[in-house]
């Protein structure tokens, strides 16, 4: 860990500051006072901050970017600064968001990456495809940089456990490429393997969030959060989303889900497929709504340990919620549930009888993952597809955010540590019980129907 401390802080020294006249600039004493909230707030906020450093650790990360505060910075010198202070929590949620005047600038990499061996090579383009590049290319530098040091930043700009956060390097290599570096362009010179040098274009951040809505999916709507269509003998669910924005809509999701059940009961399908491969999550009742309609068993639910700040039950309190046990603590002493043996009701008529498969692959994610680690440490259904390298079966969550104070920049990380029902013990990753491409539905709906009549 102390490898790692000393590569960030010499990152921090190399970074310069970037000119830009027409944005608004900021004192030392200013930034001095965000840098000074972040720290106290991820100490006392942040469900348990010493995961990966410790606190003395982290006391020097903020020293030393305390000590690389000048006057009259500009936002995305500071945003570059302090954005790898979230990367040591192993907390998949947490962010310090990119300052909303540079979705819009063309200032980014349009390529990920993918390794083979010691060989680096672009794994998709995003955005335009008229490029003087194509996927498979093998790239060796950036801007006459070698690819080999430029590499060990990038994780420091991303967040989630330490091999998460290497695969998010390479996943979004193009975007924290940018973070990571001390100037911003509106181009970039990419040395290749067969010796030529290529100038290619910058996209903008909105790019790659469009990309990245494309491969791990996003709800576009209330309406299509979930779905359900009948593929001969096969029902397919298509949970895109469990995300709500009210008590109103849960009970409105919920009539939904109960007329999908009953529209599957009248179809009389043999076997069902639930997706959750593109789904990013949400609130976790609507997860525990899903198992109601096809277990009727009695199964363990999520341990959690939820740390007691003042920030976080003001927070709490004003969602209209409250826990006395939780309010009667003192501020920093972790309030810890064991797993709840959860009843469903017994007399559902419309409770589908027959095999389940749930699906899972990269965009499984935070309540998704509960709901699919739920399923298969009570051994509920089967899971199918690929193992999730973005979510994990235990982690932080229940997001708590803020703004610092003279940027405003917008803050986010987890208050609660949930553990699966399993509890913590082997991998933390999600293993599906049998291997398929997720991205085929043929062969995930031919592997349903053949694996049901065994």
């Amino acid at each position: 860990m102390k490898k790692y401390l000393l590569c960030l802080i010499v990152l921090l020294l190399q970074l310069s500051s970037v000119q830009a006249q027409t944005e608004q600039r900021y004192s030392r004493k200013a930034l001095q006072q965000d840098l000074a909230e972040l720290q106290r707030q991820l100490y006392e906020v942040h469900a348990n901050p010493f995961t990966e450093f410790n606190r003395q650790q982290y006391d020097k990360l903020f020293a030393e970017m305390n000590r690389q505060l000048q006057d009259s910075m500009v936002l995305i010198d500071f945003y570059k600064l302090v954005k790898p202070a979230v990367a040591w929590l192993s907390d998949e949620h947490a962010e310090i968001s990119l300052p909303a005047s540079y979705y819009t600038q063309q200032v980014f990499l349009p390529f990920s990456l993918h390794k083979e061996k010691q060989i680096y090579r672009i794994d998709e383009i995003i955005g335009s495809t008229a490029l003087p590049l194509k996927k498979g290319d093998t790239i060796l530098s950036i801007n006459g940089v070698a690819l080999q040091t430029i590499l060990p930043r990038l994780s420091s700009y991303t967040t989630g456990f330490p091999e998460q956060r290497n695969e998010k390097s390479m996943q979004l290599f193009g975007y924290l490429y940018v973070l990571a570096e001390k100037s911003l362009s509106s181009s970039y010179q990419i040395g290749l393997s067969n010796g030529r040098q290529v100038t290619v274009p910058a996209i903008t951040a909105n790019s790659w969030t469009d990309y990245l809505k494309k491969i791990y999916g996003a709800s576009s709507g209330a309406e299509n959060r979930i779905s359900y269509t009948r593929y001969g003998e096969t029902g397919y669910i298509n949970a895109r989303s469990f995300s709500t924005a009210s008590d109103e809509d849960v009970r409105k999701l919920d009539r939904q889900i109960d007329s999908i059940f009953v529209q599957i009961q009248n179809d009389g399908v043999k076997q069902l497929v639930i997706d959750v491969s593109k789904n990013s999550g949400g609130n976790s009742a609507v997860g525990t709504t899903l198992i109601k309609y096809f277990y009727k068993k009695p199964y363990l639910s999520y341990q959690v340990n939820w740390k007691r700040s003042a920030e976080y039950l003001n927070t709490y309190t004003g969602y209209g919620a409250s826990d006395a046990r939780y309010t009667a603590l003192k501020p920093g002493q972790i309030l810890h549930y064991d797993s709840d043996k959860i009843s469903p009701p017994q007399d559902l008529p419309n409770r589908f009888k027959g095999k389940v498969y749930v699906l899972v692959g990269n965009g499984t994610f935070s309540s998704a993952m509960m709901f699919a680690t739920t399923v298969k440490d009570n051994h509920i259904a089967e899971l199918i597809g690929s193992t999730p390298k973005n979510g994990h079966p235990s982690h932080f969550g229940e997001l708590y955010s803020f703004k610092l104070p003279n940027t405003k920049l917008a803050v986010r990380f987890g208050v609660k540590e949930w553990i699966r029902p399993a509890g913590q013990k082997g991998v933390n990753l999600l293993i599906p019980d049998h291997l398929l491409d997720p991205g085929d539905l043929a062969e995930v709906l031919s592997f349903a129907a053949g694996a049901s009549k065994k």
